[in-house]
């Protein structure tokens, strides 16, 4: 149940007539959008959704050709070359790795991406003004990762070793940096697992509990989001609490998670391609980042895993799932 309205993500949304919006809702000539991702992603139902919300209807005005790696970070590059060479003349990248793989096969086709931080990863100058020919969402705010451990260790103070899975993209790189910091405070160990692929889910948990691991973090990753129920199946096999990063991991049996909300955050990259289309130009558009955060605990996960939850957790949770 939802415990609280979830309130804007954006402290200043960028001004847009309605004229404008009508005008792009009535184009004659198919939008076509290329989406890249390392894995199949369903917030693209989101993404959608904030088309249809400006007035684009699928299949009429624009369509999506989709484009994914099968969760192997290694073929993105040419996933991204094949969608470029297409002729595509706007690409959703979502996630650091898809943005950068997009980047690095053109730098005029224009990109909307969902990525850790645009500006450090050299895609953009700044978040106010871009200037290249990559914008939209970028998640600079990864000081959210310390929370993942500090709610863990509300729910089991007792666990000392924390198993912590990572991927290649830079975003999980610089979160389990920041986690580093905060296990030192709290006095936990880290457990670094690094994940090439979904088959590695099982070995590595099954590492993990023999390194005496007693709850488990999934950074940051599209790769994780898109395989998140054989994900979810081997934190419950090896009966390790765990946090994530969304609430589509809970929603789908996942014990808990702290951060953006991205079906929000999904409608918003419609905005970026509804403008591009009517003319504006990437570099033009500032950057923005989601200001809201939310936890989500799925109760049902914790009475299997013999958890009970703290009351103060459960009434600083926006959404609790029975």
């Amino acid at each position: 149940m939802r415990r609280r309205d979830v309130v804007a993500l954006w402290g200043a949304a960028l001004a847009y007539p309605a004229t404008a919006r009508a005008q792009s809702g009535e184009r004659r000539l198919k939008l076509r959008v290329g989406w890249l991702a390392v894995a199949s992603n369903p917030f693209i139902a989101f993404f959608r959704q904030g088309m249809a919300e400006l007035g684009h209807r699928e299949g009429g005005d624009f369509l999506i050709e989709e484009r994914d790696a099968d969760g192997r970070m290694e073929l993105l590059p040419q996933v991204a070359a094949e969608l470029v060479n297409s002729g595509i003349p706007i690409i959703v990248a979502v996630g650091s790795s898809a943005a950068l793989a997009a980047w690095g096969a053109t730098r005029s086709v224009p990109i909307v991406t969902l990525a850790g931080d645009p500006v450090r990863y050299g895609m953009a100058e700044s978040f106010a003004r871009p200037g290249g020919n990559v914008t939209g969402l970028g998640l600079l705010n990864l000081d959210f990762a310390p929370k993942w451990l500090e709610i863990l260790h509300e729910v089991e103070p007792s666990v000392t070793t924390v198993a912590v899975l990572v991927d290649n993209a830079t975003a999980g790189v610089v979160q389990f940096d920041i986690l580093t910091s905060a296990a030192k405070t709290l006095g936990k160990k880290l457990v670094r697992l690094q994940i090439d692929g979904p088959e590695g889910f099982e070995p590595a948990l099954a590492a993990a509990r023999r390194e005496g691991a007693g709850a488990m973090i999934a950074v940051s990753s599209p790769l994780f989001h898109g395989y998140k129920q054989r994900l979810i199946a081997a934190a419950a096999e090896y009966r390790l609490p765990a946090m994530y990063e969304h609430s589509d991991f809970p929603t789908n049996g996942g014990l808990l998670s702290y951060g953006p909300d991205f079906r929000a955050i999904f409608r918003r990259l419609a905005f970026y391609v509804d403008r591009i289309a009517a003319g504006a130009k990437p570099g033009d558009l500032p950057l923005e980042q989601p200001t809201k955060l939310e936890l989500i605990i799925n109760l049902r996960t914790a009475k299997a895993l013999g958890l009970s939850m703290p009351p103060t957790l459960l009434a600083r949770a926006d959404e609790v799932i029975e």
